[in-house]
Formats: structure tokens, C-alpha cells, sequence
């Protein structure tokens, strides 16, 4: 199954050297997703040829602007483009009455179901499923409620290995093998070792997505393992108090989330419009995490992808 993560925003407040507000795609299987949406989204979304009439869910993270105001007119989008498959919006408390004041006073009458559900933001909760997947909130600490998502691969059942022929296995013990027990036949007395006839376990893919917060050095136990990481390094360590005062990271405390996760990839994005060249950020990530990119508007990382390169690296350094 397909699991890819599309940058399509990675300015922080405002619009600065090419650089767009805050949006994300997940892709699962057959499931789109979008995280955070500031305003250009829309755009950004029909630049990099997303199929948008695939999408499930729109998460927001928090209620800054730059966030969410590309929100409403994206709806509205979608519904005079014919969408007629219901559409579910999970965000913080308020957002449902930002949504609701705008159509009504704009007299916007949607052609598809929309559903608002607002959590809370200061238990990890797991917030909903799709067969495969499940998403959880990450509990952040921003100057209003803000969380973090994950966005995590259910384990799923072992599978029967090619080279065998299951017609020669009683009916019962393909149920009880698909469970991943073993099988002992009362007749013949032959016995089915769930390791002869099952492939291994995939390991479960996970990728995490934490916007705008302060350095919290105990949040990193909510990702642990995950295969990519997406963390806001708004500035440099030159401007830490900055970022205190202000609720964000350093690219270097970013890094230090992602070393502590023991994660596969770290990239890092939100960037203050102080930064032109946001080279030294990842060179400043890279002595915690080398494995660190900087976000780039556009690129597509797929997470089987970076698991096989970091098993590869990991027989290496054996």
C-alpha cells in the first residue's frame, strides 16, 4: 500500500521567497489527506497536480492563520467543482464556528456533506481510523491550543508465502493460519507451523507532522520509530530566545526530537521570513540528526522508501 507525504507549504506567518503557507498531503492506499491549510493552498494543491477529488479528511493543527485561512475558499472549491462525497474536517475548538459564521454570512450552501469534529489538545487521543490507519493527535505547546498529528499504519495480518499450496491445507487451519496461530489436524495428526506457511510482519509505517510548538523534550515518546518526521525549525539557534518567546523550535531542537524518536528521516520546515538561504537550518540540524532535509515544496517522500535506506545504512554500520 502506497504511504507518501507531499510538501506544499513551509513559510511560516507569511509569504516570503517562494515559499507558501503551511499544507501537507498524506496519501494512504486510496486515501488522501490534507494537513493544515493556509491560504494559497488551493493553488498549491492544482500546481502539483493533487487529486484532490480523492480527499477524505483535512486536518488543521491550530487556528493562526497561517494555518487555516485557506480553508473555507477551498471548500467552497471543492463544491462548485461538482464534489459530492462527504468530507470530514478534524481541528481544535472554535474551528467548527469559524467555518459556520463564514458560509453564513457569505451565503455558501455546500453540494457535499461537511463534517466538523473538534478534539482537544492535551491528551494524545487517537482521533480516527481508516481500515489501515489510524491517526492520533500529538499535544502541543504553542501560544494558542495547537497539536501535532500521527499518522500510523495498523498492524496488519500476515500473509500466506507464494511458494506454498494452501489446497492441500484443511479449511480450518487456513482460518486458524490467518490468525497467525498454528493448526493441529485431530485426523491426521499433522501439524501447521504458522512460520512455514506466513510471511514475516511488515513492519508498520509511521509518519509524524509537528507544527507549531515550543521545544518540549518529552513529546518525542509520542513518535517514537517513526519513518519521517515533519517538524517546524522556524529559527536558527542564533535566535533560541526568540523562539522561546515565541513558542517555536530551533532547527537544532528539531533535530534533537528526531534523534531522541530514533526516527528514519527528519525533515524540517515553518520557516521565519528572516530566512532567505535555509541552508544553515539544515546544516545546523544535521550535526543532532544527519539524516535531516529541509522541506521542499512539492517533493514527494515515500516512506517504504526511506525504510529500505535505513535498513541499508543500519547492515552498513554493522
Amino acid at each position: 500500500m502506497e504511504f507518501k507525504v507531499t510538501v506544499l507549504g513551509t513559510s511560516s506567518a507569511t509569504f516570503a521567497y517562494g515559499r507558501h503557507q503551511s499544507a501537507t498531503l498524506v496519501s494512504f492506499d486510496n486515501y488522501l489527506f490534507l494537513v493544515d491549510c493556509g491560504e494559497g493552498t488551493q493553488m498549491q494543491l492544482i500546481e502539483h497536480k493533487a487529486k484532490i477529488a480523492k480527499l477524505t479528511a483535512i486536518f488543521i493543527t491550530h487556528l493562526h492563520g497561517d494555518h487555516y485561512l485557506g480553508l473555507v475558499g477551498f471548500l467552497g472549491t471543492l463544491s462548485m467543482g461538482g464534489r459530492k462525497k462527504a468530507l470530514t474536517v478534524f481541528g481544535p475548538a472554535g474551528l467548527k464556528e469559524i467555518i459556520e459564521v463564514q458560509f453564513k454570512h457569505s451565503g455558501t450552501i455546500l453540494n457535499f456533506e461537511l463534517t466538523i469534529e473538534e478534539h482537544q489538545s492535551e491528551v494524545p487521543t487517537t482521533i480516527t481510523t481508516y481500515s489501515f490507519l489510524k491517526v492520533s493527535t500529538i499535544p502541543l505547546q504553542h501560544r494558542i491550543p495547537c497539536v501535532g498529528y500521527l499518522f500510523e499504519e495498523v498492524i496488519v495480518k500476515r500473509t500466506f508465502r507464494s511458494d506454498k499450496n494452501l489446497e492441500v491445507l484443511p479449511k480450518a487451519a487456513i482460518l486458524a493460519l490467518k490468525d497467525g496461530l498454528n493448526y493441529l489436524d485431530p485426523i491426521s495428526g499433522e501439524e501447521f507451523l504458522a512460520t512455514d506457511w506466513l510471511n514475516d510482519f511488515r513492519p508498520t509505517r509511521k509518519f509524524a507532522y509537528c507544527s507549531d510548538t515550543i521545544y518540549l523534550p518529552e513529546v518525542y515518546k509520542l513518535f517514537m520509530g517513526a519513518d519521517l518526521l515533519y517538524h517546524e525549525a522556524t529559527f536558527g539557534k542564533e535566535h533560541a530566545q526568540r523562539a522561546k518567546e515565541t513558542f517555536h523550535c530551533t532547527a537544532e531542537q528539531a533535530a534533537t526530537q528526531a534523534k531522541n524518536a530514533q526516527v528514519g528521516k527528519l525533515i524540517i520546515s515553518h520557516f521565519s521570513s528572516r530566512y532567505k538561504d535555509i541552508e544553515p537550518l539544515v546544516m545546523e540540524a544535521r550535526t543532532i540528526f544527519p539524516n535531516t532535509e529541509a522541506a521542499i515544496e512539492g517533493r514527494e517522500y515515500n516512506l517504504p522508501v526511506i525504510r529500505e535506506a535505513l535498513m541499508d545504512n543500519n547492515l552498513e554500520s554493522q
